[in-house]
């Protein structure tokens, strides 16, 4: 993509399964910002790998937290 891996946000918890996104920013002019879809489990290996940070939705947090999840 020619970019940077700015940051992962796991944004979604349906079903059981975690859903994120990375965004990339590209070094054009003007700069770009890509939101890439990704498996959670990728994204975070990405980030890792990348030292970007990793956030995740307040409300991701509160359902993965119950117990029928």
């Amino acid at each position: 993509l020619g970019g940077r891996v700015e940051r992962v946000i796991i944004d979604d918890l349906w079903q059981g399964t975690f859903y994120a996104k990375i965004l990339v920013v590209r070094a054009a002019t003007p700069a770009e910002t890509l939101e890439v879809d990704a498996r959670s489990s990728d994204a975070i290996a990405l980030a890792l790998r990348a030292r970007a940070p990793i956030y995740v939705a307040e409300d991701v947090l509160e359902q993965a937290g119950q117990d029928d999840v």
